[in-house]
């Protein structure tokens, strides 16, 4: 016998998303530890990044920052400020990501994503009346992180926010990080919305290795 509480909101019912979490990290731990060195998900990049979007151009840098709680658990976090001109006027747009992800090992050189995040962006224009936008909503993101060789790994994911008053916003990410030692990487990153590009230029460094 499971649980002897039948009733729907007593403390074993609650406990059972517990539990089941709980199964699925032990697992993937075990998995982790038989097949050899795992993918880190402790790390910093700094990129430079473009973006076209809602007809601005838009270039700046941007900080992005992951941290393993556990082995299949990390907490993450994104600043990016950007600038351009919309017409005579300059545009000013800051997007925050802070989240947290669950890592999967499905086999030594892929591992399953998800990730959930509290997603703000803030866009200004620097002209009277001119009004902005400033939004804030939740990020479900989903995706595959692959090693393609020792000093290769090619990442891809889809993302969706819902923002508050029933905006919405689906992404799709490509990205590649090519390792010159066990430490720095190479990073490029693509991500399309609305047809839309996305481009991230940069640097890792991974402290989790």
């Amino acid at each position: 016998v499971l649980c002897s509480d039948s009733s729907k909101g007593g403390a074993c019912g609650q406990g059972i998303p517990v539990a089941v979490l709980a199964t699925f990290l032990a697992a993937g731990q075990a998995v982790a530890q038989e097949r050899g060195e795992r993918f880190s998900y402790s790390y910093a990049e700094l990129g430079y990044f473009s973006s076209d979007r809602d007809d601005i151009t838009t270039n700046g840098l941007g900080v992005r920052a992951s941290y393993a709680i556990a082995p299949q658990l990390h907490l993450f976090a994104d600043y990016i400020d950007l600038k351009g001109e919309f017409g005579p006027f300059n545009a000013d747009r800051e997007t925050i990501r802070i989240g947290a992800g669950v890592n999967w090992p499905s086999n030594r050189n892929l591992d399953l994503i998800g990730r959930v995040a509290y997603v703000s962006s803030d866009l200004d224009f620097n002209a009277p009346g001119l009004a902005g936008a400033d939004e804030d909503g939740v990020g479900v993101e989903v995706g595959v992180r692959h090693r393609a060789s020792s000093r290769l790994e090619i990442t891809g994911t889809v993302e969706y926010v819902r923002f508050d008053g029933d905006e919405d916003d689906t992404s799709l990410n490509l990205g590649a990080r090519y390792y010159f030692d066990r430490r720095w990487a190479g990073a490029f990153d693509i991500a399309y919305s609305d047809g839309n590009p996305t481009f991230m230029f940069g640097a890792r460094y991974d402290f989790g290795r």
